[in-house]
């Protein structure tokens, strides 16, 4: 059996990962977890940690539809804490960890195992909760926040921060065939610099914030700083601070078997500065992807723009990627890391700020592309795997 390994974000393997499943590969799929938009950076703050929602995204992908109770299953990934204060919550969680009737999820629709599992992971969870509060002195706000997201927190402690692990407890119990391995268990927090000179404090800004002035370079740190830092500092001076700040991790022995050990790598779309380029960054993917030799390298383009990159031609997506691989030391040829390059030729015509293709660097730098309709129609903005399955097998 083939194994391919994507290396994505929580949407970027949308429609990769089902399709994919249904060929009977061995898949792979490896996320960083530098996510901290809306609750999981509230999660994150209160415990220290690194963020699950993507984790959660991806997993969710993979849960085999045949599985009994798939739906309700799949109620339970989507589920999140009612929108109110934490006393009523608390109240809620309290009936449902004792198996009674309550208004967040009903355990009467899942297996007994699953049940089991849920409510053990709940309990652990509540107790950290209760334990953080008294030494934080401060509450964790639960409004909105994903069930599953507080599970994966929950065993992530559990296992001793060993991400891996929690993942493959999840695996388990879900009995997800693929596996999601994670790009570091270090905690970092992402951040990026404009070009402009605009400072970028979290994930959840490069994510959200739409500019036309493209970001310059992305670092992850050990710890979030204060903006007073950067006050009266040029570009030149915080990106000096930055550089001197920035603590790349290395890649998780894991991952780097898994790239290694590869028949096919596809570099998946999607938010390139949050979700893919801090993945590319690690320390070892280079050489992870060098030394594979026999892997087929796929990299496929973005059909429409992201805020972080609405400026954004076909050639950027990949030589972005490129200088983030080779931390800008761009010495080796791109066909060292990527074998063909998909491209999405617009054909319909939608609300989409499609991206661009310009051919001139790909003649120019003899990279191979493939450009072509490869957009499903039916969900415009997202690509038909149908149509690249082709160049891939």
């Amino acid at each position: 059996m083939k194994k391919i390994v994507l290396i994505n974000g929580g949407r970027g393997a949308k429609e990769i990962i089902p399709f994919l499943e249904k060929k009977k590969y061995k898949i792979i799929s490896i996320v960083n977890a530098y996510d901290d938009g809306k609750s999981t950076g509230v999660l994150r703050d209160y415990f220290n940690t690194l963020g699950p929602s993507d984790l959660r995204k991806v997993m969710q992908l993979m849960i085999d539809k045949n599985i009994k109770n798939y739906n309700f299953i799949i109620n339970l990934f989507e589920c999140r804490l009612p929108k109110i204060n934490n006393k009523y919550i608390l109240e809620e969680l309290d009936k449902l960890i004792n198996y009674n009737e309550n208004k967040i999820f009903n355990l009467n629709n899942l297996s007994k195992t699953i049940s089991n599992y849920i409510v053990h992971k709940l309990i652990f969870f509540l107790k950290l909760y209760n334990r953080y509060k008294k030494n934080n002195k401060i509450d964790l706000i639960l409004s909105d926040m994903s069930l599953i997201n507080c599970i994966i927190v929950s065993l992530i402690f559990e296992k001793n921060q060993q991400i891996d692990k929690a993942l493959k407890d999840l695996k388990t119990t879900f009995k997800i065939k693929s596996k999601i391995l994670i790009n570091s268990n270090s905690i970092k927090h992402l951040v990026a610099l404009r070009r402009s000179g605009k400072f970028l404090n979290s994930e959840a800004e490069i994510v959200e914030r739409r500019s036309n002035v493209k970001i310059s370079r992305i670092f992850l740190l050990d710890k979030k700083i204060k903006l007073n830092l950067f006050k009266n500092k040029n570009y030149i001076q915080k990106k000096l601070i930055l550089d001197n700040l920035n603590n790349v991790p290395k890649l998780s022995r894991s991952s780097f078997d898994a790239l290694t050990s590869a028949d096919i790598i596809i570099f998946c779309p999607g938010t390139q500065h949050s979700s893919l380029y801090p993945t590319y960054m690690s320390l070892d993917f280079k050489k992870a992807i060098e030394t594979n030799n026999k892997a087929k390298k796929i990299f496929i383009t973005n059909i429409g723009a992201d805020y972080e990159t609405p400026k954004y031609d076909s050639f950027d997506y990949l030589n972005g990627a490129y200088n983030y691989i080779t931390n800008f030391d761009n010495k080796k040829k791109y066909s060292k890391y990527f074998d063909v390059v998909i491209i999405n030729k617009a054909k319909f015509k939608s609300k989409i700020n499609y991206v661009k293709f310009n051919s001139k660097p790909f003649k120019e730098n003899s990279i191979k592309y493939i450009y072509e309709d490869f957009e499903n129609k039916y969900k415009p903005g997202y690509h038909d795997f149908k149509k690249i399955y082709k160049y891939i097998k």
